[in-house]
């Protein structure tokens, strides 16, 4: 960005290497504009690295090619630093390595958008699936509670349903949890949203989490789910803005990363933003232990056709910023019940 940078670089490195599964050569070559090209005229450098994510979707979690991917990512990243020593620029430079999401193994594909125009819903409006991986959102049209009552209904009765969450002002729907827990709630929101159950059971590979997906076959990694294992990621930092040899408990996230990094630069504009400046991880900044945060249970429950379904998504928040740590969903015999708790500063699982 913008444009006119894609000309200049392949007029110095040549053309993108076509695609390939490990992405090897298109990694290489992004390594080369970033160490030759990028580092050494400019302050800040975003490198995203299509690797290991190509290949954990394309053979699994943790598979021989993902860990190969894994490894390609690593050399990459290791270029960058060997690149900072060599130019005596290492120890003035701050950097952060972070992953834009953690990962499930599907358990196998629900065909939503069959199940559907197949499913006997007497509804007065169209149910509009749009499928996003690990979820589904609904939108209603035209708009009608009771069209989006039935389908929280069926919905809660499936044994692939996780968390639901319906959007305001049509919150109040049984069983549901209000999308602005989890900040999907606006004027163009969908009426409902659907997170598909998971589990910690392990893959073929050992790697714990496993749900199903809106296509991702069986046995290879997917996410967009509110897994536990898919809402934990990646963020390591190193350099002289932040403290060294410490773990931060607190709860982060990437929303984090742009306030952080402005406060770095000496430049405004980080304190209006959702995130907030992680200033238990920078240098001179207060201990990680003193940082004051809250997680609250969001639970609510409805009885369907197929016994009790109860569900559970938790929250974590420092001051304005939130914290989506995990949203559950499950069927057994019971009584509905509804229910909110929060628990004060404690570690962060």
């Amino acid at each position: 960005v913008p444009d006119s940078l894609s000309d200049s670089i392949t007029d110095q490195f040549g053309p993108w290497p076509d695609r390939t599964q490990p992405a090897y050569e298109r990694n290489q070559y992004g390594a080369r504009v970033l160490t030759e090209y990028v580092l050494d005229d400019h302050d800040v450098a975003v490198y995203w690295c299509n690797e290991p994510d190509l290949s954990q979707h394309a053979a699994g979690v943790n598979s021989p090619q993902g860990r190969e991917a894994l490894s390609i990512a690593d050399d990459t990243f290791g270029k960058a630093v060997e690149w900072l020593e060599t130019n005596q620029r290492l120890n003035e430079t701050d950097v952060m390595v972070v992953s834009d999401h953690g990962y499930s193994t599907s358990r196998g594909v629900i065909d939503i958008q069959s199940l559907i125009m197949d499913n006997p819903i007497d509804a007065p409006s169209r149910i509009i699936p749009g499928l996003n991986a690990g979820s589904v959102l609904f939108w209603i049209h035209p708009k009608s509670a009771a069209t989006t009552d039935l389908l929280a209904q069926w919905l809660m009765a499936q044994p692939w349903c996780g968390a639901v969450t319906a959007s305001n002002p049509r919150a109040e729907v049984e069983g549901a949890l209000p999308a602005q827990i989890v900040g999907l709630d606006g004027e163009r929101a969908p009426d409902l949203t659907m997170s598909f159950t998971w589990t910690s059971d392990p893959n073929e590979a050992g790697v714990p989490g496993l749900a199903y997906t809106a296509g991702m076959a069986p046995g290879l990694g997917d996410h967009g789910s509110l897994s536990a294992h898919e809402m934990r990621n990646t963020l390591i930092a190193r350099g002289p803005s932040f403290k060294s040899g410490v773990r931060v408990d607190t709860p982060t996230g990437n929303v984090d990363l742009a306030p952080t990094a402005l406060k770095i630069l000496g430049l405004p504009g980080g304190e209006s933003m959702d995130g907030r400046i992680l200033e238990e991880a920078l240098a001179g900044g207060p201990p990680p232990d003193s940082i004051t945060w809250t997680q609250d249970n969001h639970q609510a429950s409805r009885q369907t056709a197929n016994g009790l379904y109860h569900q559970t998504i938790t929250v974590s928040r420092v001051g304005k910023t939130t914290y989506i740590d995990q949203g559950i969903g499950e069927r057994s015999a019971g009584t509905a019940r509804f229910e909110s708790s929060a628990k004060k500063r404690g570690r962060y699982g």
